[in-house]
């Protein structure tokens, strides 16, 4: 009777086998319950979703069938502004989400390998084989430990960047090379948010726009001159708009927009857009005529179907831009066109469907010959210019951003040109001259709908929901920052050493622009879309109904007068000629004297 064959003995590794198995049904159950609450949110984005909350449509529905019905039409604006933080914070989980199943799954497959390493079958002992195996399995498995003690700390680190806290100033700044030195894209953990220009600058043309001397006297964009909010001349402090008292004139134009005038001497800019038709307008300044009209269609690569939007963004929110020979207007289907001032076309093209939530509404900006283009989409973000005379690209950079509403300024400091924009996650600044990013700030992780503002070698920038910052121009190294009373559609206004800043909520606030130190604080009933704007001294700020507050840019409140449009207005006033020109929901309106604009 031939002898029992010993039995295998135990693997020396049964310590790491109980590990790693505890580890595989530990990952195994945090997949599981991501996978869950992916699927939970994404049915709830979709219910919270703007563009489609059944709650949200009736609501609007039925304030359309009653205009009348202010508390109907409140509830609708709330209604809204819950649905946007709902679709956005939604959006937010899924991303992080996401990235945390894939952590999960590492996880579960790295130590599932380390466990068939460790559990395969033991050879009888005393064997040369024995031994052999019994080396093979030692090295082996501690290859496989350490390989996975990496890959642990590093998905340890994953999820601590991707949950990761908001930053202290300190943390949140990281500041480019001297701007002295013009410098080329940054490196490192800059570089993914500011890409290369991907080709050489042309050699510019001749020069063929306006001086700055000129512009300054016009109304050139959103905003104004460079989109920095004031005025050369002082204009008109009292009319009212339902009475006809002060008002030169009132047209409406042919479609409806949300974008807001744009000044050259005798001619105002306007765009409006259905679902069919996307038009450039030109009124006279002396009667509100209608000079000319001009279709943005026949354009190559403009989709057949436009994008879907939010009402109250619409087809034409962009305000056009003007370099004094040329107008510029860019519609919510990515269609950019440029016109002589008699409304013949230059140049046209598109820029590809924008892939924005609630629709493109980044207004464009001109700087010599260039025309700028900030392009922020779900996925990544782009900045562009073009050649004002033949819509040649200049440059563009990628940069890693969401979809944003937000329009780009031109600042100067040192006496070099730069473009401020302001994005999710970041306020950064640019060279006009090749597109390379000079500084950026980071850290502003929110809906942003805010643009960015510059005055004495500060440039603020921000959003509700993330914080309000100033920021050294030179450097974009951050010198004070609130999150108190934060707005997220009006821009601020610095005036008078001061900054202003008027949220949807009707909260306005000011502040000491070098400290950020609470001047004071008013609190109204209706919220702000309008940015506020300056000119001789008072700024303008117009509420959701057309209200107009007139007051002195100082350290306390100090009211002039407070006048009303007659209709609702969510446009930024334009200043030229010692008039305002303001687009309500139904009219554009000439506010000043009768007289012709000089």
């Amino acid at each position: 009777m031939s002898a029992r064959p010993p039995a295998p003995p135990a693997s020396p590794f049964q310590g790491w086998i109980a590990l790693l198995r505890g580890l595989v049904f530990a990952a195994g159950f945090l997949c599981a319950v991501v996978g869950a609450v992916l699927a939970l949110n994404h049915r709830q984005a979709r219910a919270a979703d703007p563009l489609n909350s059944p709650v949200l449509l009736d609501l609007v529905q039925r304030a359309q069938e009653n205009p009348a019905d202010s508390n109907l039409v409140a509830q609708v604006r709330a209604m809204d502004l819950l649905a946007r933080r709902a679709f956005f914070t939604s959006q937010a989980l899924a991303g992080r989400g996401a990235w945390l199943l894939l952590v999960g799954a590492v996880l579960v497959v790295v130590p599932l390998r380390g466990l068939r390493w460790l559990q395969a079958p033991v050879p009888v002992p005393g064997t040369a084989k024995a031994a052999e195996a019994e080396d093979r399995e030692a090295r082996t498995a501690r290859a496989a430990v350490s390989v996975y003690g990496v890959l642990l700390a590093g998905a340890m680190v994953a999820v601590a960047v991707v949950f990761r806290p908001a930053a202290t100033p300190q943390a949140a700044m990281r500041p480019a090379p001297d701007a002295a030195a013009h410098p080329s894209p940054t490196s490192g953990a800059a570089a993914a948010t500011a890409a290369a220009p991907t080709s050489a600058p042309p050699a510019a043309p001749a020069a063929d726009f306006a001086t700055d001397e000129e512009m300054l006297a016009q109304w050139p964009a959103f905003r104004g001159f460079r989109g920095l909010g004031g005025a050369a001349k002082d204009v008109p402090a009292k009319w009212d708009g339902e009475a006809g008292e002060g008002i030169a004139w009132k047209v409406q134009p042919p479609l409806p927009g949300f974008s807001s005038a744009v000044v050259w001497k005798d001619r105002i800019f306007l765009t409006g857009a259905d679902d069919t038709t996307r038009e450039l307008y030109c009124f006279r300044a002396a009667d509100g005529s209608l000079l000319w009209r001009h279709a943005a269609s026949g354009i190559p690569g403009s989709p057949g179907k436009p994008p879907k939007v939010a009402e109250d963004t619409g087809l034409a929110p962009c305000t056009a831009a003007t370099d004094g020979r040329r107008v510029f207007a860019i519609f919510g289907t990515g269609d950019l066109v440029a016109c002589d001032l008699d409304g013949k076309r230059i140049w046209a093209k598109n820029l590809g469907s924008p892939k924005n939530p609630y629709g493109h509404a980044s207004s464009l900006m001109t700087h010599r010959d260039l025309l700028i283009v900030q392009y922020d989409q779900e996925k990544d973000g782009l900045l562009l210019a073009l050649r004002t005379t033949t819509g040649e690209k200049v440059w563009e950079t990628r940069r890693a951003v969401q979809a944003g509403w937000s329009s780009p300024i031109v600042f100067e400091i040192d006496g070099k040109a730069r473009i401020a924009t302001l994005a999710n996650p970041m306020l950064a600044a640019y060279d006009p001259a090749d597109g390379s990013e000079v500084w950026h700030l980071g850290d502003l992780e929110a809906e942003i709908g805010v643009s960015p503002a510059f005055a004495d070698g500060r440039v603020f920038g921000g959003n509700e929901y993330a914080r309000i910052v100033a920021a050294d121009a030179r450097t974009g190294e951050q010198i004070w920052e609130t999150d108190e009373d934060m707005p997220d559609v009006a821009s601020p206004l610095p005036v008078n050493g001061l900054v202003l800043l008027a949220a949807s909520s009707g909260i306005l606030t000011c502040r000491d622009a070098a400290t950020g130190a609470k001047a004071w604080m008013k609190e109204f009933d209706e919220g702000f879309y309008s940015s506020p704007m300056a000119a001789g001294g008072l700024v303008h700020l117009t509420d959701r109904t057309g209200l107009t507050r007139v007051f002195k840019a100082s350290r306390t409140w100090e009211p002039v007068a407070e006048n009303r449009l007659g209709e609702d207005c969510t446009s930024t006033p334009a200043f030229a000629g010692g008039r305002i020109y303001l687009r309500g929901m139904k009219h554009l309106f000439a506010i000043g004297s009768a007289d012709a604009p000089k």
